[in-house]
Parts: C-alpha cells; structure tokens; sequence
C-alpha cells in the first residue's frame, strides 16, 4: 500500500513477531489502539475477525477511526460453506467467532457502515474443499457423522508411514489405496464453482463504507 502512494499504520499484538520498522505498528488490539477520531481512509483486516473475543469491539473501533465515506474491507470464513461449516468443524477453538452474510450486515449496520460489496470466491484467498466426497458419501449414504477420524491420509503422510519416495510408482499405489481421494480432488474444480456460484464457497470477503 506504501508502494500505491498510501500512509500506512498497522497493529501486531504478536511478541514473537518480526518487527516492522517502515511504518507505524500498535502493539495493541484494534479495540484498544490510541486513536479515538476519524483517522483513516481505510480499515482492513484480513482472517482477524473469527479469531477475536468481542468482533463488535472491532467493528465499533473501525467505526469509530474511519472516515465518512471511508472503507472497511475484511476476510472471514463463511459460515454458510461446507468447508467452515462441516469439512473443517468450524477450527474450533482457533476459530471463535462465525459469520455469514446476514451477520456481517447486521454487525455493519449496527457500527455506521453499509455494506456495498461481498465477494465469494478464491480472488484473495484459496481455501479448497477437500474430502467433500467424502462428507457426502458418509452423511448422504451411510447416514453417519462426519468426524476428522474420516477424513483420509494425506499423500505425504501416506509416503512416510509406507517409507516410500515421492514419484509415479508411490503415486499409483496411493491412488490404488485411496481411490475416493483421487476422484475428490479431480471433481473438485467443478464442486469449487458450484460453491461461488451458491455463494458457499469457503471465505467471504466484505467492503463497506462508512455513513457520514
């Protein structure tokens, strides 16, 4: 953003972090920064918002330094995916907080701004909805839960645990050994559009605009 011509300030609440010495970071959490007036032509956060304790502290402290007229514009998983919902059980306890399109209007509605774009899709952030076949095939058909014990070995894992080398002939037997994977991964760029286009795809990006 500094290359684009803008000034940027930004927050780091990470001790371990490595330091940024170019521009401006409060050590703080957004809610508790030292700035208490319209300061900023725009806000962003990018997957903060699901890890926090109070999201309406953040939407009310954005509020709060944005310009009228300004922007808010952040990443958060989509409630309404397969992948946040189910594939993934909602990274619980990484994940505290959940949000579909209903919930962001309102949070917006209640801190001053309008929500004038939300995007669902794989522009910013790729997140894939692997082992979808298999939720289907065990909820759909066996009429069973969904857990992480169904979800299958990884290709890598599978390497390790059989001491093999990656190459075509370790390829083949994991292929032999976890056909379902194989025909989950080669329909998933048909089940990724159908997810954009239901607006069920796993991340949902949001800009709004500050009411004056």
């Amino acid at each position: 953003m500094m290359a684009r011509g803008w000034h940027a300030e930004g927050v780091e609440v990470s001790a371990s972090s490595q330091p940024i010495t170019d521009f401006k970071v409060y050590p703080q959490q957004l809610p508790d920064i030292p700035v208490h007036q319209p300061s900023y032509d725009a806000v962003t956060a990018w997957a903060v918002l699901e890890h926090v304790h109070d999201p309406m502290a953040y939407f009310r402290k954005a509020s709060e330094v944005t310009k009228a007229g300004g922007l808010f514009v952040f990443q958060v998983p989509n409630f309404n995916s397969l992948a946040s919902r189910r594939l993934f059980l909602e990274d619980v306890p990484r994940h505290l907080y959940f949000f579909s399109e209903k919930t962001v209007r309102r949070y917006l509605e209640e801190t001053g701004f309008v929500l004038e774009e939300a995007h669902f899709g794989r522009d910013i952030f790729v997140q894939p909805s692997c082992n979808w076949l298999y939720y289907q095939i065990k909820i759909r058909l066996w009429r069973r839960p969904f857990t992480y014990a169904d979800i299958p070995m990884a290709r890598p894992e599978f390497f390790k645990r059989y001491n093999l080398k990656p190459g075509i002939f370790s390829t083949l037997k994991y292929a032999v050994a976890q056909p379902l994977t194989v025909l989950d991964r080669a329909l998933l760029p048909v089940f990724t559009w159908i997810q954009i286009l239901r607006k069920t795809y796993a991340n949902s990006t949001y800009v709004a605009r500050r009411l004056g």
